[in-house]
């Protein structure tokens, strides 16, 4: 499950980065300019995760900054295993 987590964290970053690019040079290397617009929606969908489980962060290890990048970067990815734990709340 570990490899299947790594891997969907790895894909976001490649998206992000292909939105990114876009934003530097628009249609180069054939990539799509919707990819910018995938990131955005990410990158919206990832901060909604965060302003909804943001108490629930405050219980655990760790900052509060520390939660908000790792949940605007990999969303569910970064809290979902977070809240599995046992002794989580």
């Amino acid at each position: 499950m570990n490899t299947v987590r790594l891997l969907l964290k790895a894909f976001l970053i490649v998206v992000y980065l292909l939105g990114l690019w876009q934003l530097v040079e628009p249609n180069s290397f054939g990539i799509p300019f919707w990819t910018l617009w995938v990131a955005v929606a990410l990158w919206i969908a990832h901060l909604g995760e965060y302003l909804f489980l943001r108490r629930r962060f405050a219980g655990l290890a760790g900052s509060a900054l520390h939660h908000f990048c790792q949940t605007l970067l990999f969303g569910f990815l970064h809290w979902l295993p977070l809240l599995r734990r046992p002794n989580s709340n």
